[in-house]
């Protein structure tokens, strides 16, 4: 069944299933191909007629961080194109009821991913909770933070960050439009997954995020510090020098068809690791470094829900590649994820730490304690560095069903092939805190919030139950290791 609205920019026709409408591929912002490329998002163009909006917009052209097929066709059959400033709205109806509205900021990095696909389609999380749901997809990996301003001159100062400033783009758009798709402007939570999680961390700080979002949520992702890893402009250069553009040489730049930017970027991450493109301070998307901007109060109004899965990935050491890998292959896949790939910087103290407290434990399985508890460690400095900051709740959880790896809480969030009773928890308790701002509802015992005494956290399970300070031991082990965070 056709369903059309009226936006700023021009009218859509969405189409309507289920008890849900959806309307896909929503340009939020105007292209960002040729001369606009590498440059702050601009204004969407208006469009005459009516636009289709029952199909999903182009997913940003992308590397994939495992060295594998740039995505999963099956999850995720859209078209990559670099024009991908569009975003798909899930809502229950198209009326006056101001519901609460959850924006989703997709995993993979900020190298990878989209918000089409299938696991985290919005219709099922929006019919469960009656709220509206926002999936958004940006410039992502070398066409959103290639930090090229240093090599190629002022007009690309943020070129490092208009990843980012696109998902600012967004929420603004959700400010102006989204009470026509039956949402409230004023009732925003923002939320996202790895990668995600990443975002949502960077938008806390940002000044440009202020007072577009009222909720946040945090899933196995955090952001303390951006470009730390190595130098973000030899990064630049070395992808500069990869399609053999000159420094200042923007219409060069500009004028290459993008798949070769996205092979040099390939090359790059091959050398620099997978996580190499993961933001900078560039003193206009972001001033500071997050942590910085957060301990001076930056979102001290927002609550916000944070957690990780409890084994994310522990047990990887069974996948081909890892179960066998050497000292040395350990060293090179923790410097692709939390230091530097040709030096592995930032790996030194982990592996010597986690050799220490498992003598006899091999490279695999030292790769998914130390990864894991990378994430938990980050996500418990967030916790403390918000606690500390005083203003809005913090409340901390654990997605606790064995297996819990890394992403395993999105199948019961979203409903995907998933509608048992941890489903039912994962989305009350997710709709609770859009709706409130509190994680709390009947199905939870008392959910304190989190403080620096007791670390008060929520494992969600059958039966969910709280715990006091759960990661004493891993925080010891961390304390020697902060600057890997």
């Amino acid at each position: 069944m056709g369903i059309e609205i009226t936006t700023g920019a021009g009218r859509l026709g969405g189409g309507r299933a289920g008890g849900i409408t959806r309307f896909l591929g929503i340009p939020y912002g105007a292209p960002t191909s040729g001369a606009r490329r590498f440059r702050l998002p601009e204004p969407v163009e208006p469009w005459a007629g009516v636009r289709d909006a029952t199909t999903f917009g182009p997913t940003c052209p992308q590397t994939d961080m495992s060295g594998g097929p740039r995505r999963n066709r099956h999850l995720d059959p859209t078209p990559e194109g670099e024009d991908c400033l569009v975003l798909n709205v899930w809502t229950p109806g198209c009326d006056d009821r101001r519901r609460p509205v959850m924006v989703w900021f997709h995993g993979g990095g900020l190298h990878a991913g989209s918000a089409s696909e299938r696991v985290t389609d919005g219709a099922a999380l929006a019919r469960h909770g009656d709220v509206v749901v926002v999936g958004v997809n940006h410039r992502l990996g070398v066409l959103g933070f290639c930090h090229l301003g240093p090599t190629m001159g002022p007009e690309l100062a943020s070129a490092g960050m208009v990843g980012m400033a696109d998902t600012v783009a967004a929420l603004r758009w959700v400010r102006d439009e989204i009470a026509a798709f039956g949402g409230d402007p004023d009732t925003v939570t923002i939320f996202g997954q790895s990668g995600g999680g990443q975002k949502t961390g960077l938008l806390l700080a940002m000044p440009s995020a202020a007072g577009l979002f009222h909720r946040a949520v945090c899933q196995s992702g955090f952001m303390l510090h951006a470009g730390n890893r190595m130098d973000p402009a030899e990064l630049a250069d070395f992808v500069l020098g990869e399609v053999r553009v000159a420094a200042g040489d923007l219409e060069h730049l500009q004028s290459l068809p993008v798949g070769e930017i996205v092979r040099a970027a390939e090359v790059a991450t091959e050398r620099f690791g997978s996580m190499a493109f993961c933001g900078v301070v560039d003193g206009e998307v972001l001033p500071a470094q997050p942590a910085d901007l957060i301990a001076r109060g930056a979102s001290a109004h927002v609550p916000l829900l944070l957690g990780t899965t409890a084994h994310e990935f522990r047990g990887v050491g069974r996948a081909p590649g890892i179960d066998a890998m050497g000292d040395a292959g350990l060293r090179a896949m923790l410097g692709g994820v939390i230091g530097r790939a040709d030096t592995g910087a930032g790996t030194d103290a982990p592996i010597a730490a986690y050799r220490h407290a498992f003598p006899d434990a091999d490279p695999g399985f030292l790769f998914g304690e130390i990864f894991t508890d990378y994430l938990t460690m980050g996500v418990e400095r967030t916790a403390d560095a918000r606690a500390a900051a005083g203003g809005a709740p913090v409340h901390r959880y654990v997605f606790a069903p064995a297996p819990a790896l890394h992403s395993g809480e999105l199948p019961p969030l979203f409903r995907y092939r998933d509608d048992g009773p941890i489903a039912d928890l994962m989305g009350d308790t997710w709709t609770a805190f859009a709706r409130t701002g509190h994680p709390q509802h009947a199905g939870l015992p008392d959910w304190p919030a989190y403080d620096r005494a007791r670390r008060s956290t929520m494992y969600l399970d059958r039966p969910p139950a709280v715990a006091t300070d759960p990661f004493r031991e891993v925080r010891d082990r961390w304390a020697p290791i902060a600057s890997t965070l």
